[in-house]
């Protein structure tokens, strides 16, 4: 059986979907590095070595055809958007180095391909997988990271 991998990265909560190529849900992850509010604060680089320690195991998903990155908006105007940026490219090299394909995909492109809709909200999201897909994410970072290993699965599959 050949899986998928989608990742919705951020800084706060980074979620990844690993599916099978019937949509199957295998592993579900929401890696949170900085809960609010907070009295402890967690520097950048701190935060991001925590998620990226998270992506070590990819190389030993065993069948992994690819996997698929939300990337920045065009005009995002991200409070930390410089440091997700390296989360991206770290993920990425890593990726690389182990030879695995990655994808990266613009937030308009993965809301168009789930919902017809590039400017659609994280609501409309979450519903159209519901209502696609059956299920009910309680995350948009998890709906956006099930939506990115759904476009691997359907090019995969030549949809």
């Amino acid at each position: 059986m050949t899986n998928f991998l989608g990742i919705d990265p951020a800084l706060s909560n980074t979620a990844y979907v690993l599916i099978d190529e019937d949509y199957k849900v295998i592993i579900e992850k929401v890696i949170t590095t900085y809960s609010f509010p907070s009295n402890v604060y967690v520097n950048s680089e701190q935060r991001i070595l925590d998620i990226f320690k998270h992506f070590k195991i990819v190389p030993l998903i065993e069948n992994l055809e690819s996997v698929y990155i939300e990337d920045i908006g065009y005009m995002s105007k991200d409070r930390y958007l410089f440091e997700r940026v390296g989360l991206i490219f770290m993920i990425r090299c890593y990726l690389f180095e182990h030879d695995i394909k990655t994808v990266i995909v613009p937030p308009k492109s993965l809301k168009k391909k789930i919902t017809n809709n590039g400017n659609a909200d994280k609501q409309q999201m979450i519903q159209s997988i519901s209502d696609q897909f059956g299920i009910l994410w309680g995350s948009d970072h998890l709906a956006d990271a099930y939506g990115l290993a759904i476009m691997a699965a359907w090019e995969y599959q030549g949809k």
